[in-house]
């Protein structure tokens, strides 16, 4: 929410926080699923052409409001009347309850898949696999090695 006046911009926001909250129990979403977080309160300004701050503008007030959505046939539904609540940005992120399991699978298939890429690669130069010397996992903004001793 923007608003020259705090007062009323902070008004604006718990609206907007009050219908999102209302929408929980239109969704049958238990109220454990929804939790209010941070807000935040900003002052903007204008800027010149070198970025130097220039005249008060207005106040900016955003608030976050986490809500687990665990019946996935309901997510166009949620969705839809998220988006028809004026001045309300709406992202989400998809996960599993399953995660840590599946990621353990994943990681195990993949190590399988390595060594069997790595005994053809070895037997047709007449060589063997030997112990391990380095393992590297990467994920997305993440890396681990684990090294071993030779």
């Amino acid at each position: 929410m923007t608003n020259n006046n705090l007062k009323l911009a902070r008004e604006e926001n718990d609206t907007r926080t009050r219908q999102v909250i209302a929408l929980r129990e239109a969704l049958q979403v238990d109220a454990k699923d929804l939790q209010t977080g941070n807000l935040y309160i900003n002052k903007v300004f204008t800027r010149d052409r070198s970025g130097n701050q220039g005249a008060f503008r207005h106040y900016s007030i955003h608030r976050t409001i986490s809500l687990r959505q665990r019946d996935i046939s309901q997510f166009d539904d949620v969705l839809q009347k998220l988006t028809e609540i004026e001045n309300v940005e709406v992202s989400y992120t998809l996960e599993s309850t399953d995660f840590h399991k599946i990621r353990r699978e994943t990681r195990l298939r993949a190590v399988r898949v390595a060594k069997e890429k790595a005994t053809e690669m070895t037997e047709l130069l007449g060589a063997k696999v030997g112990h391990v010397l380095t393992i590297d996992e990467t994920s997305p903004g993440r890396s681990n090695s684990w090294n071993s001793p030779n």
